[in-house]
Formats: C-alpha cells, structure tokens, sequence
C-alpha cells in the first residue's frame, strides 16, 4: 500500500517493499490531482519496487544524443543537419559561438 503526502507545497506518493522505501514527486500542489495520479503512480512505483520493470539508466551524453537524434521528431531536412551539427560541435569539445543568436540556438537545443 502507498502513502500519498504533502512535503512543502508538493504532493508526494511512498511505497516500501523488501525494506527498500521508493518515494515520487507527483508534481503537483493540488491534492485532488494527486488523488486522481495516485492509482498509477502507485503501480509504477510498486513495479520498480517488485523489480518487474527497472529504473531507466543513466546514458552518457554521446549515446543519448544518438538516441535523441534517431527519433522520428518529424523534423526538416535543414533541421535535423541543424542539430546534428550542434551535437557533434558540443561533443567535439568546440566552445560555444560568439553570436548571441547561434550561441542561443546552442544553448536550447542541448540544453547547457
């Protein structure tokens, strides 16, 4: 059985299986939003729990970018020659440009 609470302003969601306790933010400050995520929240947080689907791994960058990059985003042509080059550039250890523009451009497609 899962506990919702309140921790600040946030609702919360708690479970314990094997004395291994899991907690998840449910994102929210409304407490009956957080009654409606609580169902499941709480079969996510109980499959974890069990070990019947694991935690997604951390990935290095390179390899989350080539996973980024393979998605269907149903991206243009221009577009996705765009970010590819942004990627390599930001791997490749290059520094970020000096016009605001590309440097924003930079910026919000990797997400520094």
């Amino acid at each position: 059985m899962a506990s919702l609470y309140k921790k600040g302003d946030i609702w919360y969601i708690s479970s314990m299986a094997d004395n291994k306790r899991l907690s998840v933010s449910l994102r929210t400050k409304d407490k009956r939003v957080a009654k409606q995520l609580n169902p499941k929240a709480e079969l996510k947080l109980l499959s974890h729990l069990s070990g019947v689907t694991k935690p997604s791994r951390n990935l290095p960058f390179d390899e989350l970018a080539k996973c980024y990059l393979k998605a269907d985003h149903n991206w243009s042509k221009r577009t996705k020659e765009l970010n590819e080059y942004v990627f390599h550039s930001y791997q490749s250890g290059k520094p970020l440009p000096l016009n605001p523009t590309s440097r924003s451009i930079f910026v919000r497609t990797i997400g520094v």
